[in-house]
């Protein structure tokens, strides 16, 4: 007998069911932008892309590499769509290399650190860098915006060799409308930077 709702007892997961509609109260994850570096100065995402369609956004970045052993990566947000970057930024994080933590909190700043590239032994500067990092509601227009990151790091053999974790914030009440991501020296080489947006 046919029925338009699932009863309390269940489904019986060894029948086969053929489902139509549309699922409501699920959020979605959508591809907004894919980036390939290619000696890139800089990786942007403008006001075309962070919107206030999105309370979450998620940046994959895979297979990384840069053009100078030794350089940081460094996230910049903007409100007026990549005009400025204000020196608001804070950060608080941790970082294992070496067999070594090291704990990082700066202030007033035009960026936070979310990596840095893999010191190198030759001049191919073959490191390779992967990670993700999320921002929390950049169009909010009240309190200053919050964002998580998780990096990883490989050396030239591939061996696993660095490990930053942290979190940042921006202090600014308008809505954020563009991000950039820049190594602090040099260019980033190859890889790929994906943004997503959560509903």
């Amino acid at each position: 007998m046919p029925f338009n709702k699932i009863q309390s007892e269940g489904l019986d997961l060894t029948d086969n069911y053929a489902f139509t509609g549309t699922v409501t109260g699920t959020g979605a994850m959508t591809l907004l932008q894919t980036t390939t570096a290619s000696s890139s100065s800089t990786i942007t995402f403008d006001s075309s892309v962070i919107t206030s369609t999105y309370k979450v956004f998620l940046i994959f970045c895979s297979q990384i590499t840069f053009s100078t052993d030794g350089a940081d990566i460094q996230l910049s947000m903007s409100v007026d769509n990549g005009s400025n970057y204000p020196s608001n930024h804070s950060e608080v994080s941790t970082n294992f290399y070496d067999d070594t933590y090291r704990m990082r909190r700066t202030t007033s700043q035009s960026y936070i650190r979310i990596a840095g590239s893999v010191d190198g032994d030759n001049s191919n500067h073959d490191g390779v860098m992967s990670g993700r990092i999320t921002l929390y509601n950049p169009s909010d227009t009240s309190n200053s915006k919050s964002m998580h990151f998780e990096m990883a790091s490989q050396n030239q053999s591939g061996v696993a060799v660095n490990f930053r974790n942290g979190n940042g914030a921006f202090q600014n009440n308008s809505a954020v409308n563009n991000i950039k991501i820049a190594p602090s020296t040099g260019t980033i080489a190859s890889g790929t930077f994906k943004l997503y947006g959560l509903s």
